[in-house]
């Protein structure tokens, strides 16, 4: 070999050893490909090109099928395109411990008491703890603020959410009171309805007659609403729930401790100097 060439193999060899970082398919310099992924060097000698390794470890990252003998293969990318399509087409299964997006809870179980019944999250319903005259209300936003302050004082953590069941000359508390699809139920476990269709049904399953505490109440709560959850037209609403005018006997109001269409409108309307409970829901 002449003193040319053997410099010429030395500069080819020792490039051929320094890869830029980041190009390690780059690695053929010198080499000529006869298209059988082999190459030939500039001896003679056959062997596997860096290229033709690189692009065979690769090729289920670009979604290729086959070799370049023909084979097919299956890719990585095709196996992830599989999965993802069966998990997103799968239909929601309640009890699976998995919340799909149609569902508000899933605790993989059918205890009915732990706060997750059929796959929606139980709701707290409570009879205030204090009484209040309408002026001390302050209107439909006032009984709202006086239900969130007394959720918060008892720890309720979404305590925010809570509107007072009542309605007044413009608007109904069906209107006001979010229509979850699962149960109330009272500080002290027990269920009151089911959902929020059985409120409007003229009976519910329990008294509301517990305090955000789970303390016992007694007497009635303003609320100005028919059974049907619209608001009690005829009244004035002690003027919508901002006088306690002694003359003016016109607050509608349910009492706490009845299951049937009393627990929401008794027979006659109390005088706006009287102090009643709110009744509580909590919200969305």
């Amino acid at each position: 070999m002449s003193r040319v060439s053997a410099s010429v193999l030395v500069l080819v060899v020792a490039l051929g050893g320094c890869t830029a970082p980041g190009l390690d398919h780059v690695s053929t310099y010198g080499y000529e490909h006869d298209g059988n992924g082999s190459s030939t060097t500039a001896d003679g000698s056959s062997s596997t090109t860096g290229e033709d390794e690189h692009a065979s470890s690769s090729s289920g990252d670009e979604g290729s099928s086959g070799g370049m003998d023909g084979s097919s293969t299956s890719t990585s990318s095709d196996a992830s395109t599989s999965t993802t399509e069966d998990t997103t087409g799968a239909a929601s299964v309640c009890g699976d411990a998995i919340v799909d997006a149609d569902e508000e809870c899933d605790d993989g179980n059918e205890v009915a008491d732990d706060g997750c019944h059929a796959c929606a999250r139980d709701r707290l319903v409570f009879a205030s703890s204090q009484v209040f005259t309408p002026d001390l209300i302050l209107g439909l936003a006032g009984a709202d603020s006086l239900c969130r302050q007394l959720a918060l004082q008892s720890g309720h953590p979404r305590w925010t959410t809570f509107v007072a069941w009542m309605s007044d000359s413009q608007t109904s508390a069906i209107d006001r009171v979010t229509p979850a699809p699962g149960r109330y139920v009272r500080p002290d476990g027990v269920m009151v309805a089911e959902n929020f269709a059985r409120f409007l049904s003229g009976s519910i399953a329990a008294p509301i007659n517990i305090d955000e505490f789970g303390a016992v109440v007694l007497g009635s709560a303003w609320t100005g609403t028919r059974p049907d959850g619209t608001a009690a037209v005829g009244h004035t609403f002690c003027d919508d729930w901002t006088t306690s005018y002694y003359l003016d006997e016109e607050g509608p109001a349910g009492a706490v401790k009845q299951t049937d269409e009393l627990w929401t409108l008794r027979a006659h309307a109390e005088s706006c100097a009287e102090d009643n409970h709110l009744y509580c829901f909590e919200g969305a």
